[in-house]
C-alpha cells in the first residue's frame, strides 16, 4: 500500500461494504485495500458476485439504498493534488457532486440500461458538461460532436441528434465513453465495458479506451472477470474474492507466476490463442457463496483443492510479500516461509 506521502489518484484502506437484507445482511466488501497511481491502468478481477463493481461504486458513493459502509477509508486526489475523503462526504453534498462532475467518472456495464431512452445523445453528453458552465449552447453542441468524433463515431453531427434506440451496441458503448470523458476526469472506472458487444467491437472499444488513457493522461480502473482483457489493458491487477484482495501483482508477473489457487483457476479458465480444439477449459469447482464471507478463515476454502483442513477454515490467511508489488494472502506460502 502506498503511503500518504506518495503519488496516488485513489487509495482504499480496510474498506467494508455491507448490504442489508430482510433476514440479515451481505458482506459485499471485506477489508479491501488497493491504490491507483496517476496515469496508471489497474485491473480488478474476479467472478461475478465477488464485490468488484460494488467496491468501485462505493468509491463514487453510488451504492444502492440498502448498502452502507461500516468502516474504511477512501481517499481521492484531484489532478491538482487536492485530497478528498469520500467516505466522509454527505450524500448529495456540494463536495460529492463536485467530485462526480470534475474528478472521476464511470463507464457502466450496459449502455441500454444506462442511457436514457427519452433523451438525445446530445442531451445526455452535455449533461456531463455541467462542471464547465461557461459555455453557450453552440459551444456545448460543438463539444458533444467533438467528443463523438474522438470516440470513433462517424458522422457525429448526425448521431448527436439521435436517441439511443437508434444506435448499435458498439455505438451506444462509445456514447457512454464520450459521456464519461466529457468532464475531463483524472480517474475513470470501466465496469465490464465490453459486456454487451461482439468480439470485433470489443477489440475496438478496448483500443479506444487505451488510446484515451494515453492521450488524456488519466488513471483507469478496469473491472472485469475476463483475464484476457486484464492481460492486454492493465499494468497491475488486484484479484478479489468475496470483497477481499487475495493476490495483487504487476500484470506480467501475475500471468507468469500466479500464486493463489483462485488466481490460477481464473487464468486456467481463460481461452488462449494457442489452444487446440480438443483442449477443455478448467472450471473452478463450486460457486461464489456470499455466506462464505462470514468464515473465520479463508473465504475460498470450500472451493480450493489445496485447502488445509483445520487451518484454512479456521485462521485468516496471512499476506506473503514476494517483492515487486506481488503479494498473496494464502496459508500455503506462509507455511513455505516457515519451512513446513
Amino acid at each position: 500500500m502506498v503511503s500518504r506521502d506518495e503519488e496516488y489518484t485513489l487509495r482504499i484502506d480496510d474498506l467494508y461494504v455491507y448490504i442489508k437484507l430482510i433476514n440479515g445482511e451481505v458482506r459485499a466488501v471485506n477489508g479491501l485495500n488497493l491504490y491507483v497511481r496517476p496515469g496508471e491502468s489497474v485491473g480488478i478481477g474476479g467472478e461475478s458476485g465477488c464485490g468488484k463493481s460494488i467496491a468501485m461504486k462505493a468509491v463514487m458513493r453510488l451504492l444502492p439504498r440498502e448498502a452502507y459502509i461500516p468502516r474504511g477509508e477512501i481517499l481521492y486526489r484531484y489532478a491538482d493534488g487536492r485530497e478528498v475523503d469520500m467516505v466522509g462526504l454527505k450524500e448529495e453534498s456540494r463536495e460529492l457532486l463536485e467530485v462526480r462532475r470534475l474528478g472521476m467518472s464511470m463507464v457502466f456495464q450496459e449502455p441500454s440500461a444506462s442511457l436514457s431512452p427519452l433523451h438525445t445523445v446530445y442531451q445526455q453528453i452535455q449533461e456531463a458538461l455541467d462542471g464547465r458552465r461557461m459555455m453557450t449552447h453552440k459551444q456545448r453542441l460543438d463539444e458533444c460532436v467533438r467528443l463523438l468524433g474522438l470516440v470513433g463515431i462517424n458522422q457525429p453531427e448526425r448521431w448527436v441528434k439521435e436517441y439511443p434506440f437508434r444506435l448499435s451496441g458498439g455505438m451506444a458503448q462509445r456514447v457512454m465513453i464520450a459521456q464519461a470523458i466529457a468532464k475531463k476526469p483524472n480517474l475513470l472506472f470501466a465496469d465490464e465495458p465490453t459486456t454487451a458487444v461482439d468480439v470485433t467491437v470489443q477489440s475496438q472499444v478496448l483500443k479506444l479506451l487505451d488510446e484515451l488513457r494515453e492521450e488524456l493522461d488519466i488513471s483507469m480502473v478496469f473491472i472485469t472477470h475476463n483475464m484476457g482483457i486484464m492481460a492486454h489493458m492493465t499494468e497491475r491487477i488486484y484479484i478479489i474474492y468475496l470483497g477481499k484482495v487475495v493476490e495483487t501483482a504487476r500484470t506480467s508477473e501475475l500471468f507468469k507466476n500466479p500464486k493463489h489457487p483462485y488466481t490460477k483457476g481464473l487464468i486456467a479458465c481463460t481461452p488462449m490463442l494457442n489452444m487446440s480444439k480438443s483442449t477443455r477449459l478448467y472450471n473452478i469447482p463450486g460457486m461464489v457463496k456470499p455466506d462464505d464471507a462470514f468464515m473465520a478463515g479463508c473465504n475460498f476454502y470450500h472451493r480450493c483443492g489445496a485447502a488445509i483442513p483445520g487451518l484454512c477454515d479456521k485462521v485468516p490467511p496471512p499476506e506473503t510479500d514476494f517483492g515487486s508489488e506481488h503479494k498473496v494472502s494464502c496459508h500455503l506460502y506462509a507455511r513455505e516461509e516457515q519451512g513446513e
